[in-house]
């Protein structure tokens, strides 16, 4: 369901998992409803069905009826004409000026359009494809492929989408029961947040080995703490923008919180948890809490056992459900 205003939102059923993608839909009446699909996994697949490329066809199997299969799908996931929350959600910017309408009159905030800048904060593809891997060498699921063995790849997840929905479905869910929860959270209020413009998509570093938000707030909570100026510039730029984003935005954004000292009686790494509503994923001393045990700058990636992958999806859960509640709650006062 696509809402007119932020108030409407909030007084609905349940704000907190309201699905920021259908409000990037357009008042086209005969477009189709993204809110009524039901299934997370063929939610979640629909909005992703747009990134499919056709040299992945290569590795298929040269089939008329799994090519069509494969069109009809994407062609009906265009029918809902999703976008990018990030960019064009009219909702999210409303909640974003409700609560930090400061960041409106920052040229480093705001993209050029008169949006503030915007970061869904741990993103799923990822973790989709690790828990593939896992499943990779099942004869059906590679059944669609010209070496009998399917791929871990955005591409992938959406062929087998379109050929054995259910089947694959079942297999994401039996190999790793709470990514269906976390799929549903992913477009919440609680995953996102506004950052200054060039550094969302650098933050990741492109590969999404870096696109969780514990790594994020252990280098922003290293920036406050370090009184090197030239470290602190060089770790803005070539560590946690990876030499891609606008690391003089991102150092203009943070000095907003460091400088609240005096008005606030707060350090700018208190501030900035408090003002951005993270403390879910800060302990009582605010120190960062990682996603999982040993994640950290040196251990990036998502562990490789099944059980820790589906604990730490639990963990990231109920990080992003506790900070829906802090906005939501933050937003109705």
């Amino acid at each position: 369901m696509k809402y007119n205003h932020m108030e409407e939102w909030l007084k609905s059923a349940a704000p907190a998992s309201y699905n920021f993608a259908e409000d990037t839909q357009g008042e086209d009446w005969e477009q189709k409803d993204y809110g009524k699909i039901e299934n997370s996994y063929e939610k979640y697949f629909v909005y992703r069905a747009s990134l499919y490329k056709k040299a992945h066809e290569e590795l298929l199997l040269d089939d008329e009826e799994i090519q069509k299969k494969i069109l009809d799908f994407c062609e009906n996931a265009e029918e809902y004409r999703t976008e990018d929350p990030d960019s064009s959600s009219k909702l999210l910017q409303q909640v974003y000026k409700k609560l930090w309408p400061e960041f409106f009159e920052k040229s480093y905030m705001t993209d050029g359009e008169g949006r503030i800048a915007s970061d869904t904060m741990t993103s799923a593809q990822n973790k989709v494809n690790k828990i593939m891997q896992c499943f990779l060498k099942d004869k059906q699921i590679g059944s669609i492929y010209k070496e009998k063995k399917a791929y871990a790849s955005t591409n992938s997840s959406i062929a087998l989408t379109a050929v054995m929905g259910e089947y694959f479905h079942q297999k994401l869910h039996t190999t790793c029961p709470n990514l269906k929860m976390f799929l549903e959270l992913y477009h919440t209020i609680g995953n996102y947040c506004p950052v200054p413009a060039g550094f969302n998509g650098a933050r990741s570093g492109n590969t999404a080995n870096y696109d969780y938000w514990d790594l994020t707030l252990m280098k922003i909570r290293e920036w406050f703490y370090n009184r090197d100026d030239k470290f602190n510039d060089q770790l803005l730029e070539s560590q946690l923008l990876h030499d891609k984003g606008n690391w003089k935005n991102c150092k203009s954004w943070l000095n907003k919180f460091e400088k609240s000292r005096e008005k606030n009686g707060k350090d700018g790494w208190h501030y900035f948890i408090d003002t951005l509503y993270m403390q879910d994923y800060v302990d009582d001393n605010y120190h960062v809490k990682p996603f999982w045990e040993g994640h950290s700058w040196r251990n990036i990636a998502l562990p490789d056992d099944l059980k820790q992958i589906n604990k730490a999806l639990e963990t990231i859960n109920m990080r992003i459900a506790m900070r829906s509640i802090r906005i939501i709650s933050a937003l109705g006062e």
